[in-house]
């Protein structure tokens, strides 16, 4: 559902871009920030937009009023006329030096493809399991890559360990450029021993993982759950309804702990996908089948 509603808003955004401009609200496009005034129909009162111009450097545009323009070309752009316009930029070279103009008119163009990655994505809860499957082997190819380039440039380092240390064996040297050479030889070797004991990890990924096993971990526990539930309810049956309810609110806030401790465990310290999201399911089970044992022993 999240992803279809993404979807079909990005088509609303495409056919009446003005539904994403609402009144006295900030917008984040991309480089573009819009501030706006109030919106009625097509017009903008008070708009303030904030951007880079084609130097680079920052620049702020007002106007007392926008219109929206028709885009009759389907260029795919928002374009919005303003009136009574004074743009002020920034030398970012120059710390003292600006620029700023005054017109009557100004027509301002936004793409729409910015809008639309502006959009939030549906996270890897929002998503089915097989597009978080696909995402995890799409991201660990990336960062099997990654690992090959970190690993392919730290032999560089390598190399120009043994190279420093080459010359300070076998050649004379004044002490000061021995100094600098041994100084540099170390840093080299430092560099290289730290990346190739370093572990590459990727957080996303890891988030990914968990998700994963979160979708299928979470509708199994009902099973689980039932597991604990028969042998707990048979040795309280006597105790009455209260009594099953307030166990029953216990188990599932104990529950809900060890699945966050889980998680949060998880993406912290890169424990185990499986570990992490199956485990409150184990622990669980393993209480329902020491209560069997319970009720069996009397």
């Amino acid at each position: 559902g999240t992803i279809n509603y993404i979807k079909l808003y990005r088509k609303l955004i495409y056919s009446n871009p003005e539904l994403e401009l609402e009144p006295y609200s900030i917008k984040r496009y991309q480089n573009t920030v819009l501030v706006t005034g109030d919106v009625k129909d097509k017009r903008i009162d008070d708009i303030i937009i904030i951007d880079k111009d084609s130097s680079g450097n920052r620049r702020f545009i007002t106007a007392d009023k926008a219109f929206f323009m028709e885009d009759r070309e389907n260029r795919g752009i928002i374009s919005l006329n303003l009136d009574n316009v004074f743009t002020h930029s920034d030398d970012m070279k120059k710390e003292l030096d600006y620029s700023y103009l005054i017109s009557e008119k100004m027509i301002y163009n936004i793409l729409l493809s910015d809008i639309s990655i502006s959009i939030r994505n549906p996270d890897p809860r929002e998503m089915s399991s097989l597009d978080v499957y696909n995402a995890i082997k799409t991201k660990e190819i990336n960062l099997e890559e990654k690992k090959k380039r970190i690993y392919s440039s730290n032999e560089t380092n390598y190399l120009n360990f043994l190279s420093d240390y080459y010359k300070l064996s076998t050649t004379s040297l004044p002490e000061g450029k021995r100094a600098v050479l041994n100084e540099k030889m170390i840093k080299n070797f430092k560099t290289y021993t730290d990346i190739k004991n370093s572990s590459i990890k990727d957080r996303p990924l890891q988030i990914y993982r968990l998700e994963f096993q979160k979708k299928f971990a979470l509708p199994l526990s009902c099973f689980f759950l039932s597991v604990f539930a028969i042998p707990a309810g048979l040795l309280t049956k006597r105790s009455g309804k209260s009594v099953g309810f307030g166990l029953g609110l216990i188990v599932s806030v104990f529950y809900w702990c060890l699945l966050f401790a889980g998680h949060t465990l998880g993406i912290r310290s890169y424990f185990n996908p499986v570990v992490a999201m199956w485990m409150p399911n184990f622990v669980i089970c393993a209480i329902g089948f020491l209560l069997y044992l319970l009720r069996f022993g009397r």
